[in-house]
């Protein structure tokens, strides 16, 4: 057998040459890697670096248009007027209620104000070819605060109206901006000499965000509407009867051993307690009771006799019980003595006439806003109910698609969030609700307006609503720092607490058992304070020791001022409320003082916040008073004496003999409200004997001599305010969001609307909406004061705002807590791009796009420069925007 020779020899040579072309493919593999792996690392790097540059160019874009804002208020200087008290429009269309200004080329404010923007368009060239770098009208539309091209859209469609142009761009060279109206071959050249090379551009937008709804505040779930129990009825004592009737029948008795029960077998009741009367036994079958008449806060039952509630009229009564049988016939009545002792104390009204009376921004109606299709009641309940106060509130059986909203979350809701319960400081009774997770979900849920444009997407409500919706806004709660003579003031730092009128009860210093009047037992312990606060100390009265009470002015318990009337011009820095009340009466009266007005206006005040059933029992005797006064009396000085108007007794004269006659007697037409505010507009409703009107109140509805009290008072002293909306604002339907359900009669009782023409209507709201704009256009509001303007406009413009005094004022009540004129709550929209232009370039619009970076700067501003010309800046967030 032959072999081949060196058979070994070749096999050996053969495995060496596989091993090494192993070895060769698996370097080529490791270096192809390795320049592979640089090549994505340097892209990365330079990624990196593009981002990196670009969020600089971002912000320091952003730092330029906020520093020209500050500048243009520090030029505006402490003398605000109609010309500078809001930002300078350039750039904006009539068209976009929200735009207050764009970059753009050729803008005409003067420098450094202007924004340098080049005759370049951020937008395309050719809208068919849209080239990288160029950002669509859609893409400057991403917040939708822009009114939509097609507002009945349902997909996500960003399209605005055409009537908006895409702002400029601002050219970034080495040196920083500049304005090109034309081309020039150094934006191109990169040599290092050259401080004309373009690296970057950026453009943006400003919108007045100030102008909306804020959503983490405004707007009221649907279950505000349900129908609550009657706290404080009408005056009428009506007699229900059964009006069943059968053949056979015998007359019921009580039994005797309840017939004409003495008092002194009875325990005094206390107001605000509840109780349980009955049920009383007869010797026949009764199939009805009446009661001739009941204490305020008390009822029965007609059915089983039994009378309960929580009496909060103090003093002594007789009621006359009534059995009736199955064919309508009375038998002898029972006699009932009480005895009811206590304080009441202002209270908050219930939750659906609180949204008539509107003053907070939570009572805004959101169903006013333009929408197609309408907003629903589920997505209101949605949208507002889950992002406020009562989402904590929320059981563990509730889910987002199905909230629960009980009434009695409700009451939690308006005396927490609503701020409707007097000063902390003098009331300890409130337990606040924890603000815990539940669900998933916490209170003022809402931080960046992406946040709430996921939120559309997932209720399904119009897009066009979110032109009026914003998640940012702040307001400094102090007047006007340039009213005339207010300098170096406690004045120019806060307004004055209007709750503290709920300690200025009759003989605030007395406590009993059982009283609930806050001011009792705080008043003893705080006497100092009490007198900074009112400048007022208590004098009892002699109760007929020199005359009768009816011509006696020391006859019952009243107030004396413990200043001389010189001293009530004067502002310490911590004035006194009639101090207050003096200031602004004389900004209309010329800079005179009418101390007649103000402690008449101040005392009508009084009595118009506490409700009508306080006061102050004759010295050294337990209730119940002999001589009770419920009007309060005030000792000015100088044989100077002021009445308030305090309604008298729901209980009659006949049953409750302890009432005193009402003086003064104002008109017939006079409201009278008997209850805590509800906004600072609500002291229109003030007594003012001077007053021309037919109502005889004060007048905010006109630029009257009246209008600076709604500047200087407030029902919420935090020093920043969220959700206050601009009076300025281009946005009609914000403001008929807010009117609309207002009350334009109010019935002087806690009770809901008896029909909707106790209520400003949707149409009507709108209208006075859009009348306010056109008003404030022309003649922009200064100070909150000015709403008195604003509401006499509407009057004049809307008749059903003009039939009396008091529909007159309804813009005044719901928009003086709510508006506010010294700040600009601003969003800057804002894109940048880094780049260069190529060798190539010949026109302004061939930059090559590096990198970019998109961002939506919510800032508030004050509208009133420091001395030294700084502006604070009262609150920003800044939202990077993912597209």
């Amino acid at each position: 057998m032959k072999t081949s020779p060196h058979s070994h020899f070749w096999s050996s040579k053969g495995a060496a040459l596989i091993i090494c072309l192993a070895l060769v493919v698996l370097l080529t593999g490791i270096t192809l890697v390795f320049f592979s792996r640089a090549t994505t690392d340097r892209q990365m790097a330079h990624s990196s670096h593009n981002d990196t540059s670009a969020d600089l160019l971002a912000r320091s874009a952003l730092d330029v248009v906020v520093g020209n804002l500050k500048q243009e208020i520090a030029n505006g200087g402490t003398t605000v007027t109609q010309a500078n008290i809001q930002p300078q429009r350039s750039g904006d269309d009539v068209s976009i209620p929200n735009l207050i200004r764009r970059s753009i080329r050729s803008d005409p404010l003067p420098a450094p104000l202007g924004s340098l923007a080049s005759a370049v368009s951020s937008g395309p060239v050719n809208a068919q070819n849209v080239r990288p770098g160029e950002v669509t009208s859609s893409r400057w539309n991403k917040h939708y605060l822009i009114p939509l091209a097609n507002a009945n859209a349902n997909d996500v469609d960003t399209l605005p109206i055409a009537s908006f142009t895409a702002p400029d761009w601002v050219l970034v060279t080495r040196n920083g901006p500049v304005a090109l109206s034309a081309w020039q071959n150094d934006l191109k050249d990169s040599t290092p000499s050259n401080n004309n090379y373009v690296v970057g551009r950026y453009a943006f937008a400003v919108y007045d965000e100030g102008g909306l709804i804020d959503v983490n505040l405004g707007g009221f779930p649907n279950y505000a509407k349900q129908t609550r129990p009657i706290r404080r009825p009408l005056r009428t004592n009506p007699v229900e009867e059964s009006e069943i009737m059968l053949a056979a029948c015998q007359a019921p008795d009580f039994s005797p051993s309840v017939q004409n029960e003495p008092p002194p077998n009875r325990p005094p009741l206390s107001t605000g307690i509840p109780l349980s009367l009955g049920p009383y036994h007869t010797n026949h079958p009764a199939t009805s009771f009446s009661a001739d008449w009941l204490p305020h806060g008390l009822t029965i039952n007609t059915t089983t006799g039994i009378i309960s509630g929580a009496p909060v009229s103090p003093g002594t009564s007789t009621i006359s019980i009534t059995a009736f049988d199955a064919c309508g016939h009375p038998g002898n009545p029972l006699t009932l003595h009480l005895t009811i002792t206590g304080f009441p104390s202002p209270d908050s009204t219930p939750w659906p006439v609180n949204v008539a009376r509107k003053g907070t921004i939570a009572f805004a109606d959101l169903s006013a806003l333009p929408s197609n299709p309408a907003l629903t009641t589920a997505q209101i309940n949605k949208l507002m109910g889950w992002r406020n106060y009562a989402t904590s509130q929320q059981p563990t059986s509730a889910t987002f698609d199905n909230p629960s909203f009980p009434l009695v979350s409700a009451d939690y809701y308006a005396k927490y969030f609503l701020g409707a319960f007097i000063p902390p400081i003098f009331n300890t009774s409130f337990t606040t609700v924890p603000t815990t997770v539940q669900n998933g979900r916490t209170d003022q849920g809402f931080i960046t307006r992406q946040e709430l444009i996921k939120l559309q997407r997932s209720i399904g409500f119009s897009q066009s609503l979110l032109q009026y919706l914003g998640t940012f806004s702040r307001g400094v709660n102090r007047p006007a720092p340039d009213w005339p003579q207010l300098t170096g003031t406690f004045l120019a730092a806060e307004r004055w607490d209007m709750n503290n009128l709920s300690l200025v009860i009759p003989n605030s210093w007395i406590v009993y058992p059982g009283g609930h009047g806050s001011g009792h037992a705080w008043g003893i312990q705080n006497r100092s304070l009490f007198a900074q606060l009112f400048g007022l100390r208590w004098v009892d009265g002699n109760f007929g020791t020199h005359g009768d009470r009816f011509t006696d002015r020391d006859y019952f318990g009243h107030w004396t001022y413990i200043h001389t009337l010189d001293q009530l011009p004067q502002l310490p820095d911590k004035p006194d409320f009639f101090q207050v009340i003096n200031y602004a009466v004389k900004q209309g009266n010329g800079g005179v003082s009418d101390p007649v007005k103000v402690f008449n206006v101040g005392a009508a005040l009084i009595d118009q916040y506490d409700n009508d059933d306080l006061f102050d029992p004759p010295p050294n005797q337990p209730p119940p008073p002999t001589h009770g006064n419920t009007i309060t009396i005030i000792d000015y000085g100088g044989a100077n004496y002021a009445y308030g108007v305090e309604g008298m007794s729901f209980d009659p004269p006949d049953q409750n003999p302890d009432r005193p006659p009402q003086a003064p007697t104002p008109p017939s037409s006079y409201v009278l409200l008997n209850r805590r505010f509800e906004s600072v507009g609500e002291f229109g409703y003030a007594y003012n004997p001077g007053s021309i009107l037919p109502s005889k109140t004060l007048d905010f509805a006109s630029a009257s001599a009246d209008k600076a009290l709604l500047d200087f008072f407030t029902y919420n002293t935090a020093s920043k305010r969220a959700g206050i909306v601009n009076l300025n604002t281009r946005n009609a339907p914000v403001l008929a969001a807010i009117i609309k359900g207002a009350w334009l009669h109010d019935p002087g009782a806690e009770i809901p609307p008896p029909d909707a023409s106790f209520l400003v209507s949707q149409a009507n709201a709108l209208a006075a909406g859009q009348k306010i704009v056109q008003e404030t256009t022309s003649n922009p509001a200064l100070t909150r004061a000015d709403v008195a303007r604003l509401a006499g406009a509407v009057a004049a413009a809307v008749p059903a705002f003009a039939a009396s005094d008091e529909t007159k004022q309804t813009i005044a009540r719901a928009l003086a807590e709510l508006g506010q004129a010294r700040t600009w709550s601003l969003m800057i929209d804002v894109i940048a791009q880094t780049g260069h232009y190529g060798p190539n370039a010949q026109n302004l619009s061939d930059f090559i796009v590096e990198g970019e970076k998109r961002y939506w700067l919510h800032i508030a501003l004050a509208r009133d420069p420091n001395p030294d010309g700084s502006v604070n800046v009262l609150g920003t967030q800044l939202e990077e925007v993912i597209e």
